[in-house]
C-alpha cells in the first residue's frame, strides 16, 4: 500500500547519505536500487530512473553479482519510459554481460524478458526465433526448477512432520513403560 511504499522510502532515503557518509557503495547501490523498486511499483516510473542508474552504475564499479537484479528493474523500468538509448547502454555493460553467463536460469529468462523490448527490432526472422525459443526453453527450465523445490519442500515437510509422530509415539510408549 502506499502508507508502507512512503514509510520504506523514507527510511532508504535516510540509509542512502550514511552509507555514502560511510562509504560503503554496496549499502549504497542497494538503498538505491530498492527506491527504483519503490518508485517503480508506484508506477512512479521517471522518478525511478535516477536511482537505478546510480545503484547500476556503483554496482557495475564494483563488479558486484546484484547487478543482475539490478538491470532486470532497470530495463523494465526504461521500457515504460522508451528509454532505447539508455537500455542499450546497460546491456553493453561488460561486467553485466558477465554475470548474465554465471546467473540462475530465473534471472537469465527475466534478462531475456526485460531486454527484449529493446533489442526485437535489430533481430532477423531466424534471430527472433532462436530468442523465442530460447525464452520457451528458459521458462520450460525455471518451471520445472520451480517444481522440483516445491516437491523438495514437501518431501522434507513429509519427513519432519513424520519423524514427529514417530517421537510423540515413542515418547507415549516411554510414558506408558514407567
Amino acid at each position: 500500500d502506499q502508507g508502507s511504499l512512503g514509510r520504506a522510502d523514507s527510511l532508504l532515503n535516510k540509509i542512502i547519505p550514511v552509507a555514502a557518509e560511510f562509504g560503503n557503495t554496496e549499502l549504497e547501490a542497494y538503498a538505491n536500487l530498492l527506491t527504483g523498486k519503490s518508485k517503480s511499483s508506484a508506477r512512479n516510473f521517471t522518478q525511478a530512473i535516477p536511482y537505478y542508474r546510480k545503484a547500476f552504475r556503483s554496482l557495475e564499479k564494483n563488479e558486484s553479482r546484484v547487478i543482475v537484479d539490478c538491470a532486470n528493474a532497470y530495463l523494465k523500468t526504461l521500457a515504460e519510459t522508451k528509454g532505447s538509448e539508455e537500455a542499450r547502454s546497460v546491456m553493453a555493460s561488460p561486467v553485466l554481460q558477465q554475470y548474465i553467463r554465471q546467473c540462475t536460469n530465473k534471472e537469465r529468462l527475466d534478462y531475456l524478458k526485460a531486454s527484449i523490448h529493446f533489442r526485437w527490432n535489430s533481430f532477423s526472422l531466424a534471430e527472433m526465433q532462436a530468442y523465442y525459443q530460447d525464452l520457451l526453453r528458459l521458462e520450460t527450465t525455471v518451471t520445472e526448477e520451480q517444481q522440483l523445490q516445491s516437491s523438495k519442500e514437501l518431501q522434507a515437510k513429509y519427513q519432519f512432520e513424520k519423524q514427529e509422530l514417530k517421537n510423540q509415539s515413542l515418547e507415549r510408549e516411554n510414558q506408558f513403560l514407567r
